[in-house]
């Protein structure tokens, strides 16, 4: 099977600059024999084509697929979020019920970022604001 990863940027991974990671992640995907193109988007998915857009020229191309996986959203997708809230008081099996948005409803991000979202409600969820619950964090001194 032949893998394309498309990216909007001019290499993979952007925040792999941050992180001292970008090089090697893009030396591994071309060892991996993982085709590459840089500077487009999916502008379109259907069935067994992926549309993709030339991010400075707007030029589109086809890819045929077998498989289309997104590996990243970057907008919030607050839907259910605001379903439950429109139903809130209306709706008696809502009675009583917290409705919180957390996770990438809140700001998409990383998978740990998402974890840590609903680690930190599941904390802190009976808490009052004015108990200020922090983390604890040991820390070293040499």
């Amino acid at each position: 099977a032949v893998v394309t990863l498309v990216c909007s940027f001019g290499y993979a991974n952007e925040w792999g600059l941050n992180t001292e990671e970008r090089v090697g992640i893009n030396q591994k995907i071309a060892e991996t024999g993982i085709k590459l193109i840089t500077s487009h988007s999916v502008s379109a998915f259907d069935e067994d084509k992926a549309t993709i857009s030339c991010v400075f020229s707007g030029f589109e191309k086809i890819l045929e697929t077998d498989l289309f996986m997104p590996v990243t959203i970057r907008t919030p997708n607050s839907n259910l979020y605001h379903a439950l809230k429109n139903l809130e008081g209306n709706d008696s099996r809502l009675v009583n019920k917290s409705i919180y948005r957390i996770g990438d409803c809140e700001a998409p991000g990383l998978i740990a970022n998402c974890i840590y979202s609903g680690h930190k409600l599941a904390r802190e969820i009976d808490s009052s604001e004015e108990d200020g619950v922090y983390l604890n964090r040991e820390r070293v001194s040499i």
